[in-house]
């Protein structure tokens, strides 16, 4: 599957369900990316993969929201919750997304 377009997707889906979440637009940016984070740890990206997803990421986030509230305390709690809350569901459901899942996730993050 083509990274751009799970990218695209990733992201109308958060224009879709931010409105329906609770929390600034930066929480909701940072629990996305708290998600896939976890995810893309479990499916076994290196450290430095993971670090610069969420540099990377948050970089962009800060583009989009940067001006709303305290974006980066923001963020960061978002993403803190999210990785949580996504690590004990993997746990609970065999430590591990779908093998298409972990591809995508692994593209995405090789991505500088």
């Amino acid at each position: 599957m083509n990274p751009k377009i799970v990218f695209a997707a990733l992201l109308m889906t958060v224009a879709i369900s931010a409105h329906a979440q609770s929390g600034s637009p930066g929480q909701n940016w940072g629990k996305l990316v708290g998600v896939n984070h976890s995810n893309a740890k479990a499916c076994g990206a290196t450290a430095a993969q993971l670090a610069a997803y969420k540099r990377k990421n948050m970089e962009q986030g800060k583009v989009l929201y940067g001006r709303m509230g305290d974006y980066p305390t923001d963020f960061e709690a978002g993403f803190k919750d999210a990785h949580a809350r996504n690590d004990k569901a993997l746990q609970a459901n065999g430590g591990r997304p779908a093998a298409d899942v972990c591809k995508d996730l692994l593209q995405q993050v090789a991505q500088p």
